[in-house]
């Protein structure tokens, strides 16, 4: 599978996390982003991460910041990923948490 995660920092260097609980994973807190679908380009993937996961529209850079490849053998389903990481940027206002 092929997924973008969307790297979105503030001038501080803070990285913004998001809640995920879902049937794939464990709850916890994970960089917003999303596989890409059949016959969807990253592009497209990028935007609807934003909307959906953020409430929001992003700016990228057309080439990834990273790419790297993750096993889970002990998932199910989802076992192998390659990640694109883009870095973004949003005018998004965020409430932060410590911890």
């Amino acid at each position: 599978m092929i997924n973008v995660d969307l790297l979105i920092q503030d001038s501080q260097g803070r990285t913004l996390l998001t809640w995920r609980q879902d049937q794939y994973f464990r709850p916890g807190w994970h960089i917003p982003g999303g596989i890409i679908r059949l016959q969807e380009t990253a592009e497209e993937r990028i935007a609807k991460v934003a909307a959906m996961e953020l409430s929001t529209k992003v700016s990228h850079e057309p080439q990834p910041i990273a790419i790297t490849e993750f096993h889970f053998p002990h998932l199910a389903a989802r076992k192998h990923f390659i990640a694109s990481f883009q870095e973004v940027t949003s005018r998004i206002q965020v409430e932060l948490y410590q911890g």
